[in-house]
């Protein structure tokens, strides 16, 4: 360990760079790798990349000049604007002004990543002399006022997303605190940081950093003496497991919060600033894959009174769902109350492949989602056991076998197999993508078919499983049904000499989704069951806007163009 001691001259005023953890959101926040993975261009100046700044840091311009000057012979293969992006990091602005490093630093660690967009190309200049700077693969330091133990327990995993300062001498950090206030201090194993001292304005300290985004795994936590506690880390890449592990609590300002708190409220007028992004957003949303089969979402508590057969309920908000029923039970934990929800979906959409969070396979559910126990069976205890799946102990639905022959339902025994690997009944390996097979026919497919149930809004009896659908189609106390005026019919509709023309997103699509174009004053909504829980004032008044909402009945899809009075 080493213990040299600084100089005298040239001393910094303030510690913030090297013990600003508490400042670490500490949870995953949007990736930084689709702006680390631009490649700076060959006259990418230090100039030219801190311009979209110079309205957020004060006298940068001069700072910049200087960082400059001190680099005319830069060390290390780094060229003159690497050296001096690296210099101007390490700069300490005066005691009343805020430093370059600190607005650096908050920008990289807030979870709007719209304060990171003019930080984008000085980053990319930054991480340019990053990737040619010396590597540390040694114990680094660096530390905190007060006892913060108990955020970094033993075994915990952590995320830093800024620029993190350390320094491979203890006695540069130890200096920075009080002997006779509690601290603490890190020490980090590193892997992939980054000796600095040659490119500092404080040459003497000896500085390392880490680049933003590291992961860091806790191997210890232990009080060295009364005012010292001593958190012993290592730098990991980080297995989806080990991510799961950080506190990924939503912010209340997250986007996808506000927003949905918006669709969820009564008042209209709150919703028009949102009519762009909207617009936007579901037009994405209508060209990305659909999903038809369960998801399954959690909540902490217990909703079993909320959530009764045959209730019918809607959700108004952008609802994520998951096709992995165990990232939900990692989400949620194993402890206190907790309510999963198993949702048969008809139309989601698949945005996994343009999440942040692609290892969730997040299904989107779109507002005004409809639904309910559409059914249940009659002396359904006296089910054979044959047409009961093992996994759910429930009737089969859509049955599957697999090659040793048992039977499951297919959603089931997916979840199972990504788990298990292996049959439930007789243990017999099966792969992820083995091959399940669908009954389409035979004993079983027919008993299930014929299944007695009742339906839970008119409560008719003697309706097999495989009419329901049907039945429910004529069902007189349907909740929803809509009324289409046609002004002009010429084989299929389409408007009359008023109707103003309406884009694919804000488009009724019926069951065969068959489009068409109508006039907006020619939907009507109405409503038969006036004890129904849906009562949200949009269904209730004229809406000031045209907006997309899926509507699901469990049995069909329809896309609802809102009224435009």
């Amino acid at each position: 360990m080493a213990t040299e001691q600084l100089p005298s001259s040239h001393k910094r005023r303030d510690n913030e760079r090297f013990s600003d953890v508490s400042d670490e959101r500490n949870k995953m926040l949007p990736p930084l790798s689709p702006i680390t993975h631009l490649q700076p261009t060959a006259s990418s100046s230090l100039y030219e990349v801190v311009r979209p700044i110079h309205h957020l840091v004060e006298d940068l311009s001069n700072q910049v000049e200087y960082s400059l000057d001190k680099c005319k012979n830069p060390k290390d293969g780094l060229t003159q604007d690497e050296a001096a992006a690296v210099y101007l990091y390490t700069l300490q602005w005066p005691t009343e002004k805020i430093s370059f490093y600190t607005m650096f630093n908050r920008a990289l660690r807030d979870e709007n990543r719209m304060k990171l967009v003019p930080f984008h190309q000085y980053l990319n200049l930054f991480m340019s002399a990053f990737k040619k700077l010396p590597s540390v693969n040694d114990r680094i330091w660096r530390g905190e006022a007060g006892d913060w133990g108990a955020e970094y327990e033993s075994g915990t995993v952590h995320v830093w997303w800024g620029v993190s300062s350390c320094s491979k001498m203890l006695s540069v950090t130890g200096g920075f605190f009080d002997s006779k206030k509690k601290c603490t201090v890190y020490c980090i194993k590193s892997l992939n940081g980054k000796s600095i001292q040659n490119h500092s304005d404080f040459p003497n300290e000896s500085e390392a950093i880490l680049s933003p985004g590291t992961y860091l795994s806790v191997i210890s936590s232990v009080n060295m003496s009364e005012d010292i506690l001593l958190v012993d880390l290592e730098e990991i890449v980080p297995t989806p497991e080990q991510i799961a592990q950080l506190t990924t609590a939503p912010s209340e300002h997250s986007l996808y919060r506000v927003l949905n708190q918006t669709l969820c409220g009564e008042s209209r007028s709150a919703l028009e600033p949102w009519l762009p992004y909207l617009k936007l957003f579901l037009t994405a949303l209508n060209k990305l894959p659909s999903y038809q089969g369960f998801v399954y979402r959690a909540v902490k508590e217990n909703k079993s009174n909320t959530y009764r057969p045959g209730k019918t309920r809607m959700w108004w908000s952008f609802m994520s769902a998951t096709t992995n029923v165990s990232m939900v039970e990692e989400l949620i934990g194993q402890q206190g109350s907790r309510t999963v929800f198993s949702i048969e979906c008809k139309n989601g959409k698949c945005i996994a492949a343009h999440s942040s969070f692609p290892m969730e396979d997040e299904i989107i559910l779109l507002p005004g989602f409809y639904f309910e126990n559409q059914y249940e069976y009659i002396n359904e205890d006296k089910i054979n056991y044959d047409l009961k799946c093992i996994i759910c102990l429930q009737p089969l639905q859509t049955p599957v076998s697999l090659r040793c022959r048992h039977i499951f339902c297919l959603i089931c025994i997916q979840n199972w197999i990504q788990r298990q690997r292996s049959c439930p009944i007789c243990r017999l390996s099966c792969e992820i993508n083995c091959v399940l097979k669908e009954l389409t026919h035979g004993r079983i497919y027919n008993q299930l078919n014929r299944l007695p149930v009742r339906c839970l809004r008119c409560k008719m009896v003697g309706i097999h499983r495989s009419q329901f659908t049907k039945h429910f189609q004529r069902c007189s106390k349907n909740l929803l049904y809509w009324t289409i005026k046609r002004r002009n019919r010429r084989g299929r509709l389409h408007s009359s000499t008023t109707t103003t023309s309406v884009d694919h997103s804000s488009e009724i699509v019926n069951r065969n989704s068959q489009q068409t174009n109508i006039d907006d004053h020619d939907i009507e909504l109405e409503m038969r069951n006036e004890n129904t829980s849906v009562t949200h004032q949009a269904f209730n008044d004229t809406f000031l806007f045209n907006f997309c909402c899926l509507i699901c009945t469990g049995i069909s899809l329809i896309i609802l163009k809102k009224l435009n009075h």
